[in-house]
């Protein structure tokens, strides 16, 4: 057999070196602190991998140990042994909420007034709601006429009762709200009237909103503003303490509570019509200023007075709305208004500038001819972007 083709044929010498040095290449490179710490960090890797995987794995034979194991041959225990017993239903009584009239809209106190009508439908006389609730962010209230009576039963409530306790009261009440004006004259507001149970917790009673009786009248008209929504809803109340109950175990108590939700839209424009009336009155005076050519002594003058009236207009407008923490449409309208005042300024000086060393005709088409364009146009443009973006947010 020839040796040159035979598979198992002797390297030759050169062969030998070769693969030799290529041995010593590797065990040099394997014996290289690079690749010692590689293999010590791969022998932790797998020892941690394996170690997790053992106590992972003891972990899940002890939770099955663990678990109740039942043969098919022995019935399974009573289910009162394993779940507790669901809570009992809850006592309830059908309650409803008519708003009567809505005023005093006091944006610097934060508050508003409302009279309205509350009453409870109960299957019980022992359940008497209209002694045992209170309002929420309620600053001052009082209940006017109240009364009692036990009447058949000729609703779809409580179909197992034939006689039902109905009890009716009138309220005025002020409650604190937060009005938000980032966006007024195009405000939305929410006027939130809480009624919440104050003895008995949710586990004990709870309300159920007469959604059909409930509302507003039709008539009910306001100056300056239009009512978009009306809802109720029974929403409890959390607290973070049992409040001292003695039935309570728990660290927390929830009672039951509805929450009537009125929507109102502004529609009188008249109010930012006179609060904006003086800021933009002094825009429209820096730009005419534009056109007094050389006499620029005038028109720094009466740039002055227009920044002094736009400063002072937006005070007047921030006092009168309440808001100084933040920034609305109203702010931004001022602001806007001073930096354009401020650049009439600044164009005014540069103007002169220009006639001082004998360019007039340059100052001339600053003026007229390049800056006031651009002054009204884009004051006019971004005036409408700012209305109509709190037009459309609301």
């Amino acid at each position: 057999m020839n040796n040159e083709h035979h598979p198992l044929r002797r390297l030759s010498p050169f062969r030998r070196l070769s693969q030799s040095h290529r041995l010593n290449q590797l065990s040099q490179r394997f014996r290289s602190p690079y690749y010692s710490s590689f293999l010590r960090r791969l022998l932790l890797w797998t020892v941690s991998l394996a170690l997790g995987l053992s106590l992972g794995l003891s972990g899940l034979g002890r939770d099955r140990l663990d678990q109740p194991s039942w043969s098919q041959e022995d019935p399974p225990p009573d289910a009162s042994t394993v779940l507790q017993a669901p809570p009992q239903n809850p006592d309830t009584c059908r309650m409803g909420v008519y708003i009567t009239d809505l005023r005093s809209f006091d944006l610097g106190e934060q508050s508003f007034t409302a009279d309205f009508e509350v009453w409870s439908v109960c299957p019980r006389a022992d359940l008497k709601p209209l002694e045992s609730f209170t309002l929420l962010n309620a600053v001052s209230w009082s209940k006017g006429n109240s009364s009692t009576l036990e009447v058949a039963n000729q609703s779809d409530s409580f179909t197992s009762r034939e006689v039902l306790y109905w009890s009716r009261t009138e309220i005025s009440a002020t409650f604190f709200y937060n009005w938000n004006l980032r966006n007024y004259p195009f405000d939305r507001q929410v006027l939130t009237i809480g009624i919440q149970e104050s003895t008995q917790d949710v586990e004990s009673f709870i309300y159920t909103p007469d959604f059909e009786q409930s509302g507003y009248p039709r008539s009910l008209r306001f100056s300056d503003w239009e009512i978009t929504d009306f809802r109720i809803q029974e929403s409890p109340v959390i607290y973070d303490t049992t409040l001292g109950n003695p039935l309570i175990q728990e660290g927390k108590g929830a009672y039951s509570a509805l929450k009537v939700s009125v929507e109102l839209q502004r529609t009188n424009l008249i109010s930012f019509l006179k609060l904006t009336a003086g800021v933009y009155a002094a825009v429209a005076l820096s730009a005419m200023t534009l056109l007094l050519g050389e006499d620029h002594s005038d028109r720094l003058g009466i740039l002055v007075g227009t920044l002094f009236a736009a400063v002072v207009n937006l005070q007047v407008a921030s006092d009168s709305l309440g808001q100084d923490g933040e920034f609305g449409l109203m702010d931004s309208i001022h602001v806007l208004s001073i930096l354009y005042i401020f650049s009439a300024a600044c164009i005014s000086l540069y103007s002169r500038h220009l006639s001082e060393i004998g360019k007039e005709k340059r100052a001339l088409w600053l003026d007229r001819q390049l800056s006031l364009p651009i002054f009204c146009i884009s004051f006019t443009i971004l005036n409408i972007i700012l209305i109509s973006y709190a037009a459309i947010v609301g």
